[in-house]
């Protein structure tokens, strides 16, 4: 059931749920929000690498062309993998002092 609560003129519908039936709802969509928190995608758009960066597309053809990140090109897609974005960020992590 979805309810719409923009809709004001919609009357709200209510029921009782024993609590089993309720911890058992709340375990299956905590377990579906972690299972996806656990699948990393392993290549990301140029927009998608960008955005973790906080980079501008000069600066990630930058990155591309040094060879810091590693990418994958399609035509004229470009892909970027997950893993070495991840890695450029270790490396250039800077430790408090």
């Amino acid at each position: 059931m979805n309810y719409n609560f923009d809709n004001k003129s919609e009357p709200v519908q209510i029921f009782a749920i024993d609590s089993i039936t309720l911890y058992q709802l709340v375990k299956q969509a905590t377990d579906k929000l972690l299972s996806q928190q656990k699948e990393k995608k392993q290549w990301l758009s140029a927009s998608e690498c960008m955005n973790l960066l906080n980079i501008r597309r000069t600066t990630l053809c930058k990155l591309r062309q040094t060879g810091a990140i590693s990418y994958a090109k399609f035509g004229r897609k470009i892909l970027y993998s997950a893993e070495s974005v991840e890695q450029y960020l270790l490396e250039n992590t800077q430790e408090k002092f």
